[in-house]
């Protein structure tokens, strides 16, 4: 619909295009309720939900101490409303520091590096669980734990390798980091953590 409204895209800001699109149609007043109807639903709720998710994580993390330093923190319960409420607070703090100091298009990268990452290192945990240590043998375990896998390796690796050099050093040394935790978190990756021990997969 936008598109018909404005059909030659250059003459549209790109960042501001369906709002403009709705000023054209309906006058200025249709953008501006837009505007909030995007900011309450986008910019409000999933913000929310973003980091009550991260706040859940990282109290996860804290309770399974799998994190290093102060991390106990969050860890902490509010005695009222049972959340964890020092790691919510403290995700709220990061999330305006990093968005004053990054743009919209460096998050994005930083996000789909990191989302790339791990749905790379997941489809080499399934060969390497799959038909390495459990030796699943036949033609749907070669297809299922071999062929797609690598197939999805290559696929996300081609775009993975196309980020701008700046992306790829955070995102690195962001990995690096977390490979040096867990490296002296389990000794060197000899010891499984507690929270893993009782897990099937290990």
């Amino acid at each position: 619909v936008a598109t018909i409204i404005q059909p030659d895209m250059s003459k549209m800001n790109p960042d501001t295009a369906f709002f403009d699109a709705a000023e054209l149609a309906a006058g200025d007043w249709f953008r501006k309720v837009l505007l909030v109807v995007n900011i309450l639903a986008v910019g409000i709720a999933n913000t929310m939900n973003a980091q009550a998710a991260t706040s859940r994580v990282l109290y996860g993390m804290s309770r399974d101490n799998v994190l290093p330093g102060v991390s106990g923190l969050f860890r902490k319960v509010h005695p009222r409303f049972q959340t964890p409420y020092i790691a919510t607070i403290a995700v709220g703090i990061f999330s305006i520091l990093v968005a004053e100091l990054s743009t919209v298009e460096d998050l994005a990268r930083l996000v789909n590096f990191g989302a790339l990452t791990s749905f790379i290192l997941l489809n080499l945990a399934v060969y390497n669980f799959f038909w390495r240590r459990e030796k699943m043998r036949g033609g749907k375990a070669l297809l299922n734990s071999v062929i797609c896998p690598f197939c999805g390796v290559l696929i996300l690796g081609y775009v993975w390798l196309s980020f701008d050099s700046m992306t790829q050093i955070v995102g690195f040394s962001w990995l690096a980091i977390g490979l040096v935790i867990g490296y002296v978190k389990s000794k060197g990756y000899k010891v499984v953590p507690e929270a893993f021990r009782k897990s099937d997969m290990v």
